[in-house]
């Protein structure tokens, strides 16, 4: 990328976060910074109602720590419920868990670990994340929703830097016909990785049908973070106007490592 690609990227990303674009399908918010001092800072977190298992995937030979995050009143319920499944499971359940009981949502939380060090960087990424998007909805979901109340319609997969590669590019492999997740959270992805590759997948999947429905909430951290390749990604995806896309947009005045839980807390408010 050249210097002035990159700040002409600037400029746009800039332009986008500020003011939206037009069109129902495409909505957009600025925060202009994040305390650090949040509402959820004084939840306490619940560790009576935080499972914790592991699944080994046949199909990438790793064993995975997963954590599971009840709502409150669940045994006592038969209710089925909505389910985010979110990955780097080993540094955001306890924040993400303690966001959903601060804004008393009925959601389940299940969190997977990355596994052995640094092994994100080969699940998350191409080609690696076409497999792991295979254990995630061949593996992972059925053995969750055989043990817990997981209302199948109300899916949602969210995923911070390489996990939010990771979250894009399963909204791009998922089924064209039952896709499995209805939102995907992509939080300050970090698209500056295999932008060719990116392209291609995206190119397959138009090729195939120009129909998605679904929710795309994607999310930059403006200090020190990817917000010029957000906006690459979400660029590529508006200029399609994939039929039945809604994206929103938000941008949050931190550093790249502080930007999953306002976005989480974000998403929770608009989405659920």
């Amino acid at each position: 990328m050249t210097k002035l690609t990159y700040n002409l990227l600037i400029n746009s990303l800039i332009v986008s976060l500020l003011f939206g674009c037009s069109g129902e399908s495409n909505k957009s918010e600025f925060f202009p910074g994040s305390s650090r001092h949040q509402p959820w800072d004084e939840v306490v977190f619940d560790e009576n109602r935080a499972l914790h298992d592991t699944l080994l995937s046949a199909l990438t030979g790793i064993s995975y720590p997963l954590h599971i995050y009840l709502p409150t009143g669940y045994e006592d319920s038969e209710q089925h419920y909505p389910v985010v499944y979110a990955t780097d499971g080993q540094w955001i359940f306890e924040g993400f868990g303690k966001i959903i009981d601060s804004k008393q949502k009925d959601i389940i939380l299940v969190a997977i670990e990355q596994g052995p060090n640094d092994r994100r960087a080969t699940d998350y990424r191409l080609p690696g994340a076409k497999t792991y998007f295979d254990f995630l909805t061949s593996e992972l979901l059925p053995y969750i929703e055989q043990q817990y109340r997981v209302n199948e319609n109300e899916r949602s997969l969210i995923g911070t830097s390489y996990g939010g590669i990771l979250s894009g590019l399963a909204l791009l492999m998922d089924d064209t016909e039952a896709p499995v997740f209805k939102n995907y959270l992509s939080f300050d992805p970090s698209f500056f990785q295999h932008q060719s590759a990116t392209l291609e997948v995206e190119q397959a999947r138009y090729n195939v049908s120009q129909q998605l429905h679904a929710t795309l909430f994607i999310t930059s951290a403006t200090l020190r973070g990817n917000f010029p390749y957000v906006q690459w990604f979400t660029d590529l995806l508006r200029e399609r106007q994939y039929e039945g896309l809604t994206i929103i947009t938000a941008a949050y005045a931190v550093d790249h490592n502080d930007v999953a839980n306002p976005s989480f807390a974000s998403a929770l408010d608009q989405l659920f």
